[in-house]
Order: structure tokens, then C-alpha cells, then sequence
């Protein structure tokens, strides 16, 4: 497809890429170093694409799953890719030009698989499926680690913190659950989504996580203090909200809907920042670039690459956009559903270390009788019975 742009303040459409007309995606990634973007799709395929000038065509990378890829998740390195399928597998490929390369496929699921992630150092590979677990597995002994059971429903989302020392996990018992990943425990589950959580993600300095879910509803909350942070109500007014990603360096969130739009959000405001309209079918993927300078998103048929300007002065604020791939720009009114519980302000961000430490200290409580220290949520005390 031809090249598109658009003249626009808050984001510019520099490439559109089309694969064939009966190929549907389902996920995308930005590979972090490799000048490239993945793509999973409905065939089992992965389709890596070159962000080299001109009309590049994808290598594509497939037959080892048998369903549909529904994630798909690049290292920092950008080294390995991984891509979980409704096949109940999980597999961990080589980024590199090898058209017949076999990757690693591990099942360790007995139902389809909704999300993967590989750790910071690519030790680790973590999965979400439909029998309500989250799974860790090692990547060097290509074998089953850990399994983390406190989900009622299926698993949706599930993602390693930067340091790879919490998990969360999100799924359609509209619970979002921050786990500590050495532990193998449960630190936090939250109970303010109203419908399915179809994504959960981490902020860059992992104090913070934010969650999605199935009634266009997003929550942000204080990984320390697991106190709600922000809550956007109707945030794609009915329409549920597939991805949100923070971006890697400035308060600002993406998100992507089944009503064909992406919308920015101004995170230190707390409010919708753009409305950005380029896809003519349901987004099914957003995601950033390592320096957040670009980000992407994917429907069934067109992967759009766009860019970010820099961040503007605090004197040359504007109101809400409505920006369109098309060349026109808009003034977009005020989202009235947008609700701010505490600002996110510009606190020094804490070390990983401290933030899984200030995790732990939250998630537990001392019985007020005999001391004995235990889950804060536990009903009663495993010492003495006291409520």
C-alpha cells in the first residue's frame, strides 16, 4: 500500500503495511532495535515487517502452531519473539531471516493461550489461558517453572514488570492480580473492573498498572500503596477497549477499541488528550516503540506505523483532538466520562526493589489478637480463627 500521512498536531500516519487479502491479524508488536514490527495472525503466522523504505514485503514464520496466534511479544533485545495460540501452546522464535525455522513450542496449557511475555532478560516466558492459570517457564531449560492459581475465569492479559520481580494478570473475572514473581504469590487482586479485563499492563518504572476492560472502562492503580490511582469511565464510550500501553517516558496512555479508534490520554491531566482515526475495521493492538517516539496498531487487514511529536510546552496546551489519518484535524469536546481520582504527579520514580518490597509490606496485615501475620484480604487468622 501506498504511503500515507497525515498533517496533524498530536500524530502523524507514516506507513501503512497490508499483507494478503486473506491473511487477518490479530496482534502487533514494534521489535525494540530492529527497525521492524511482528504481527500475528489468524493462519498461525507470524509476519516480521522491515520499516526500510519503500514497499517491503513480510518473512513470514509459521506451521509449527495450529491455531490462531492471539499475542504476540518481543524481548528487549528484540533477539526473540514469542506468540501464544488458541492451540493451547506457546511458541519462542529467533528473530533472525531463516524461513523454515523451528521455534520452541511449549504447552503447558490445556486450553487456548490469550497472552505471553518474555523477561527483561530472557530467562523467563510467562502465559495466560483459558483454564484460569498464569504459567512461568524457563527459557534456557525449555521447561514448565510455576504456576500462579487464583483466577476464577479465563486469563486475558498477563505481563512481567520491567525487572521481571511482579506479575499482573487480568481475565474475565474482572479481577486484576499483581503477583510477586519470585514468591509465586499472590500480592494484590482488584475487584474495580465491572466487566472482563482484556489488558493489563505495567507503567515503565512499574510503580504503576493499568487495566482495560470489556466496558470501555480503564483503571490505573499504585503498585506500592494498591490504592486506585485514575478511573476513565466509557473511555471508547460502549465500545471495548482491546490494548492500552503506557508510553515509555511521558504521562500518556494509548489505548485501541473495537470502535475503530485509538485515543491518547494525557495521564497528569487526567484527561483524553486526541482521538486518533485511521483504521475502517475494529483496532484490534497498540504498542509503543522503545522511545516512544513511534507506536503502532493493528486491525484485521492494515498495520499503521505512526509518530509522536515532541512533548509540547506547558504554555501551548490544547484542547482534546480528533485527529484523522485522512488529513484533517478537529477539535474534540471534553470527555465527560473521564472521572480523575488522584492526579499521577512527578514523583521521582522508585527502584524495582523498593517497589516489590512496599508490594509485599501492602499485601499483608497482623492479626489484631495474636500477631500472627498474614494476606491483608484473609477473612480470618490461620492462628487463632479471629476474624
Amino acid at each position: 500500500m501506498a504511503q500515507q500521512t497525515a498533517d496533524c498536531s498530536d500524530a502523524q500516519l507514516l506507513r501503512s503495511l497490508q499483507g494478503a487479502r486473506d491473511v487477518k491479524l490479530t496482534a502487533c508488536v514494534i521489535v525494540p532495535g530492529r527497525e521492524q514490527i511482528a504481527t500475528g495472525t489468524q493462519r498461525s503466522e507470524v509476519l516480521l515487517w522491515p520499516l526500510s523504505p519503500g514497499r517491503p514485503r513480510p518473512l513470514r514464520l509459521g506451521g509449527q502452531q495450529a491455531g490462531a496466534v492471539t499475542c504476540i511479544a518481543a524481548s528487549a533485545s528484540g533477539g526473540l519473539l514469542a506468540t501464544a495460540s488458541t492451540d493451547a501452546t506457546v511458541a519462542v522464535w529467533r528473530n533472525r531471516i531463516e524461513r523454515q525455522q523451528v521455534p520452541v513450542v511449549l504447552k503447558v496449557h490445556f486450553s487456548p493461550v490469550r497472552a505471553c511475555d518474555i523477561s527483561h532478560d530472557e530467562r523467563l516466558l510467562l502465559s495466560a489461558s483459558d483454564d484460569k492459570s498464569v504459567k512461568i517457564c524457563s527459557l534456557p531449560e525449555r521447561k514448565f517453572s510455576a504456576s500462579l492459581l487464583g483466577h476464577a475465569n479465563w486469563v486475558r492479559s498477563a505481563e512481567f514488570s520491567p525487572s521481571a520481580s511482579l506479575i499482573v494478570s487480568g481475565g474475565d473475572d474482572k479481577t486484576v492480580r499483581l503477583w510477586d514473581a519470585e514468591q509465586k504469590s499472590c500480592l494484590r487482586a482488584w475487584h474495580d473492573c465491572g466487566a472482563s479485563v482484556t489488558c493489563a499492563r505495567f507503567g515503565p518504572g512499574e510503580s504503576a498498572v493499568v487495566a482495560s476492560s470489556w466496558d470501555s472502562s480503564i483503571n490505573i492503580w499504585d503498585v506500592r500503596s494498591h490504592a486506585l490511582r485514575q478511573h476513565y469511565g466509557r473511555a471508547h464510550g460502549s465500545s471495548p477497549i482491546t490494548q492500552v500501553a503506557f508510553h515509555p517516558s511521558r504521562d500518556l496512555l494509548l489505548s485501541s477499541s473495537a470502535d475503530r479508534q485509538l485515543r491518547l490520554w494525557d495521564l497528569r491531566a487526567g484527561r483524553l488528550r486526541s482521538t486518533i482515526i485511521g483504521h475502517d475495521r475494529p483496532v484490534n493492538s497498540c504498542c509503543w516503540d522503545s522511545t516512544g517516539d513511534h507506536f503502532a496498531s493493528c486491525d484485521g487487514e492494515l498495520v499503521h506505523f505512526w509518530s509522536l511529536p515532541a512533548a509540547p510546552s506547558a504554555s501551548s496546551a490544547t484542547p482534546p483532538s480528533k485527529v484523522s489519518a485522512r488529513g484533517n484535524t478537529q477539535q474534540e469536546p471534553e470527555a465527560e466520562s473521564t472521572q480523575l481520582v488522584e492526579p499521577s504527579g512527578n514523583l521521582p520514580e522508585p527502584s524495582a526493589r523498593q517497589v516489590l518490597a512496599e508490594a509485599r509490606a501492602a499485601s499483608q496485615a497482623a492479626c489484631s489478637k495474636c500477631g500472627t501475620v498474614h494476606t491483608a484480604d484473609a477473612a480470618f487468622c490461620r492462628h487463632c480463627g479471629q476474624k
